[in-house]
């Protein structure tokens, strides 16, 4: 919303099956890059899934950790990659951020 070019996300979950394609849909959707680092191995009772990635603001997985050991995946960005997605796929064109009231509120605020 106020110009960011990449994004970068930690997370520590076990789905594995929707993550490519809720994280590319974020990078999309956005026309940014999106670095996803996500928790792998035991913890708990839950095994953590791993398959950190960098995905472009087109929405392509552009490198990948797997799923098992720790890993350090990188990717060199272009800022034009940014700026053709965003031609591309004009989705802030559409966007009405004087609607979005509440949602856009701050948690303490929409407790009175």
């Amino acid at each position: 919303m106020r110009g960011a070019e990449l994004i970068v996300a930690p997370y520590a979950t076990p789905i594995d099956d929707p993550w490519e394609s809720f994280l590319s849909t974020r990078a999309l959707e956005n026309g940014v890059y999106f670095a996803a680092c996500n928790h792998v191995g035991q913890e708990g009772e839950w095994r953590m899934s791993g398959k950190s990635m960098i995905i472009s603001p087109a929405g392509k997985i552009l490198v990948q950790a797997g799923g098992a050991d720790d890993q350090i995946i990188s990717w060199e960005i272009e800022r034009d990659e940014v700026v053709r997605a965003r031609r591309n796929f004009p989705l802030f064109r559409d966007r009405r951020p004087d609607v979005y009231g509440d949602i856009a509120a701050k948690p303490e605020d929409l407790l009175d």
